[in-house]
């Protein structure tokens, strides 16, 4: 009886243990709930986000950085690949593919070519990449390669005139006007699409009527309540419709989400040029470095704001300067140089009232 009895206890301590045990592996392997299908990568990123802070596995951290990819939170998911990358003992092929990806989308071409070159070599999973592929093409405007990637991943769709086929069809026929004509008739778009939004968005901004452009912006920051591309968009569309305060914090916000962008610096410098705010104009015009697609436009705002503040022979010497240095692009210094031509006959340049700004 005794015996019988010291079983039943050692039994019962024993499968307390376990059970303790299973918890504790469930606390470290995610539930099948958070990586089920359809992918709830909002689900995923706060489940994620507790178990990293306690153990920072690189695995883990390639998880959290693919939600943050897929709910366009670039950024952070940047910084959870640099992390993962400087201590994770073997880098997989998976782990360079995503960090490509991401620093396409923030605009850090020159930083992406090692990690795109390394997988363009590699023909496992050529097809899985070919999204990225074209993305990063189109970026550099290599629009032959472009082209070729386009047309297998068209061959490769299982449906027929998608948003994607059919404005790539035009667009790389060079019909850019018949494309934009195109996007602007549309009240609704392939939000899955990135190309197809993001076209959209600089391409139909201009012909479309308000209410649908509102409604597909709306539509884009709803799914996607932290992508920047879109909000800087939308900060755009606001300043159209003279919605100046509102249209200054969403840029900001825009900046916040994506401080590698210096295209959404410009574009506040640029809001506060209109506005004629000229020392914020000039504060995020000095922003803008020199290896950016926006510095030669930046200066040339900034050779402006010099200019219509009183500044006429500064302003003049600084984009002398920057000519004589191959530093902007041949295009705004003629455009400057006009532009101050077109005033040779007047004596006096008008001052804003807010001429006292610093550099």
């Amino acid at each position: 009886m005794v015996l019988r009895i010291v079983f039943v206890c050692f039994s019962v301590l024993l499968f307390t243990s376990c059970q303790q045990e299973v918890e504790k592996k469930g606390n470290e392997i995610p539930p099948v709930t958070v990586f089920s299908k359809p992918l709830d990568w909002e689900k995923q990123i706060v489940y994620l986000t507790s178990v990293l802070s306690e153990n920072k596995q690189p695995q883990w951290l390639y998880y959290r950085a693919r939600a943050y990819f897929f709910t366009h939170q670039y950024h952070l998911a940047k910084l959870d690949l640099e992390e993962l990358l400087e201590n994770a003992n073997e880098i997989n092929e998976e782990y360079y593919a995503l960090h490509a990806w991401v620093l396409i989308r923030l605009g850090m071409l020159n930083q992406a070519k090692e990690a795109v070159g390394l997988l363009q070599a590699s023909t496992k999973n050529a097809s899985e990449y070919l999204p990225m592929f074209f993305e990063y093409h189109l970026a550099f405007q290599q629009k032959n390669e472009a082209k070729r990637i386009f047309d297998r991943i068209v061959k490769e769709e299982t449906k027929s005139e998608t948003d994607f086929s059919q404005l790539g069809e035009l667009l790389f026929s060079g019909d850019t006007l018949r494309a934009s004509n195109w996007l602007s008739s549309k009240t609704n778009i392939d939000y899955q699409q990135d190309f197809v939004a993001k076209s959209y968005l600089n391409l139909a901004a201009a012909k479309a009527s308000p209410i649908a452009f509102q409604g597909i912006c709306l539509k884009l920051m709803k799914n996607y309540p932290r992508d920047a591309y879109y909000l800087n968009a939308w900060a755009k569309f606001l300043q159209r419709m003279r919605k100046v305060d509102m249209s200054e914090k969403v840029h900001l916000q825009a900046i916040q989400l994506m401080p590698e962008n210096e295209n959404f610096v410009f574009d506040l410098g640029k809001l506060y040029f209109d506005v004629r705010n000229y020392p914020e104009a000039i504060r995020y015009f000095s922003k803008i470095t020199m290896n950016q697609p926006a510095y030669s436009s930046a200066q040339y705002y900034k050779a402006l704001t010099l200019f219509f503040t009183g500044k006429r022979v500064e302003a003049v010497q600084m984009m002398d300067s920057l000519y004589a240095k191959n530093k902007v692009a041949p295009v705004w210094s003629k455009k400057f140089y006009q532009f101050v031509r077109a005033r040779t006959d007047s004596t006096t340049v008008s001052s804003d009232s807010l001429s006292n700004l610093t550099q």
